[in-house]
């Protein structure tokens, strides 16, 4: 859903929108407050404010418009790809290189997307089948981003050795098969967002809303 705020919202609402909706979540029933959960409140937020930063430099009217967004939003994701290199996981990085490779070739695949989607975006929007497919890497990017903000959190010694309780050789396991099914959930997850954006936008704009 974060997503889908970043969209609706723009970025810096959508940002405050999954950062609320975090911490609701977190706290109310079924929630439960957890301290395991607790470093990751950030990562929806992140997401939508992703999300809103691209979209706002695809806008056609010059008042929404921000074409700087996108860079933004590209040194986001590249800033958490590139910091998870540094964690004490991926070093000595000439050993454990793999673990940094595994962990993030598909957040660097998103991270490399941001720039095509912006380029190519009027004509992406250029129908409805076309713009299913906008929305769709648009919902991946922003899913990847809140991922990259995961992995590089859990890859934090406070997080994994003092929260978790884990060794860091654990964690290094953790990443390398994480790859055989996260980039999958985060597929999963963006298609599920395009199938809400899309007819939301639509009644939306239908209705006046300068979406």
């Amino acid at each position: 859903m974060a997503s889908v705020f970043g969209v609706i919202a723009g970025p810096y609402l959508g940002f405050l929108a999954g950062f609320l909706g975090a911490i609701l979540a977190w706290t109310l029933p079924p929630g439960s407050a957890s301290f395991t959960s607790a470093p990751f409140l950030l990562n929806p937020a992140i997401n939508a404010l992703t999300t809103g930063l691209i979209l706002q430099s695809t806008r056609v009217s010059s008042k929404f418009r921000n074409t700087s967004g996108w860079l933004a939003a590209f040194i986001i994701l590249g800033v958490l790809n590139v910091a998870f290199w540094f964690t004490p996981v991926s070093q000595p990085i000439d050993q454990y290189y793999y673990v940094a490779v595994l962990a993030t070739f598909d957040k660097v695949t998103a991270w490399l997307l941001i720039l095509p989607i912006v380029k190519f975006a009027e004509r992406l929007s250029s129908s409805r089948g076309r713009l299913l497919v906008f929305f769709f890497l648009l919902a991946f990017i922003g899913n990847q981003a809140d991922s990259a903000l995961g992995v590089l959190v859990f890859a934090l010694p406070p997080v994994y050795a003092w929260i978790f309780q884990l060794p860091v050789d654990t964690v290094r396991w953790l990443y390398v098969v994480s790859p055989f099914y996260y980039p999958i959930i985060r597929l999963l997850q963006a298609l599920l967002a395009t199938f809400i954006i899309v007819p939301l936008v639509e009644a939306l704009k239908g209705r006046g809303w300068p979406i």
